[in-house]
């Protein structure tokens, strides 16, 4: 079950995603219609058409903030961390309470490599909503990266109280485990996580022998 620490911060994923447009009233149906992935588009094409229209919508509205959130997320999928972050910016200045721009502002950072700043931002999402569990997680991966794995585990613990069917709660969790010697625990959340319908959680177990 060993795994070295780089392996470790290859194998980790961020948790963001777009909010419903229920949240802005303003949002014409067909502008939202196209973040739904058909099943004849990549995601990548998906993503542009969504930019395009986020960007007619921003026309109309420029003081939209979920219109930019959603833009920075589709930003933040094609790799344009950049220009993602400047959307979040710009959601945050419309409405500061909005917690899943800040949270989603720190995996922009996390992306390019600057956790302290990643984690400033999931601190502030978490102080505007203390149950957003994608929050704790994305910041028990920064912690993990910064090597600081008790914290990463208190992250992991929260984000599993909140959503205790967080299959990749579990299997992140049982990663930090593997670090720090502990062979039993890190077994008991693959496990869990595989229960729970993690795919690598499956494979970890199945390539180590071990049912769940």
């Amino acid at each position: 079950m060993a795994i070295n620490k780089c392996e470790e911060q290859l194998m980790v994923t961020n948790r963001g995603g777009m909010v419903s447009a229920a949240l802005s009233l303003i949002i014409p149906l067909f502008f939202i219609a196209n973040i739904v992935f058909a099943e004849t588009e990549s995601a990548s094409e998906s993503y542009q058409q969504a930019i395009k229209d986020y960007d007619k919508e921003i026309e109309l509205n420029q003081k939209d903030a979920v219109a930019y959130y959603n833009r920075g997320v589709s930003y933040d999928e094609l790799g344009n961390h950049q220009q993602a972050i400047k959307d979040f910016d710009k959601a945050i200045e419309l409405n500061p309470e909005f917690a899943k721009a800040y949270n989603n502002r720190g995996l922009a950072y996390n992306d390019l490599g600057n956790q302290q700043k990643a984690i400033k931002d999931y601190n502030k999402a978490i102080e505007l909503n203390p149950n957003l569990s994608e929050a704790y997680y994305n910041r028990g991966i920064a912690y993990g990266k910064l090597e600081k794995y008790q914290q990463a585990i208190k992250d992991y613990n929260k984000a599993i109280e909140l959503n205790p069917k967080d299959a990749e709660a579990y299997y992140f969790r049982g990663h930090v485990y593997v670090i720090l010697g502990n062979k039993i625990k890190s077994i008991q959340d693959f496990k869990i996580s595989a229960r729970l319908g993690g795919k690598d959680a499956q494979k970890r177990l199945s390539d180590e022998g071990l049912s769940w």
